[in-house]
């Protein structure tokens, strides 16, 4: 017999679970050394393949933080038309896709870690039509800001 003990320790399970995978995007691009796009883009789309039970994966970076060549992926897929590296892989449709992170500029889930400086689980809101939860740490370098790793779990 499942109890509400069971369900709430279920719950926490997978709260944490999901603190952890935006923990590990973020720790993954304070080490990364790359600055390959696709190549972090490609950690993020298998990433999402390999954990069905989150809607997206994500990083989302101060203008020319990642690479300081924004201005010439103006537009791309992932991007903003700054080049800002924003890149959100999700299964909003369905189907696993990449598309820009959106609402940044004003939202919770960029503003919070931006501001805090701390890992942040924000509260529920509407992303496209979807109700989600984003998971999101801080990516910084030297103590200073760079930009966001995180995502959530289906909704």
């Amino acid at each position: 017999m499942i109890t509400v003990e069971n369900y709430a320790n279920r719950f926490d399970t997978d709260m944490r679970a999901s603190m952890v995978m935006a923990r590990t995007i973020s720790s993954t691009m304070k080490e990364y050394e790359g600055s390959d796009r696709s190549e972090v883009n490609n950690m993020l789309r298998q990433i999402l393949l390999d954990n069905p039970e989150l809607l997206g994966t994500y990083v989302c970076y101060e203008i020319d933080a990642f690479d300081g060549m924004d201005a010439e992926y103006a537009l791309s897929p992932g991007h903003d038309e700054a080049g800002r590296f924003i890149p959100y892989w999700n299964k909003l449709n369905g189907t696993v896709g990449l598309d820009p992170l959106l609402y940044y500029q004003t939202s919770d889930y960029y503003q919070l870690p931006k501001n805090l400086g701390t890992d942040v689980i924000t509260e529920p809101y509407f992303y496209e039509g979807d109700l989600i939860v984003s998971f999101v740490s801080p990516i910084t370098e030297n103590g200073t800001f760079t930009g966001i790793g995180g995502g959530g779990p289906l909704s």
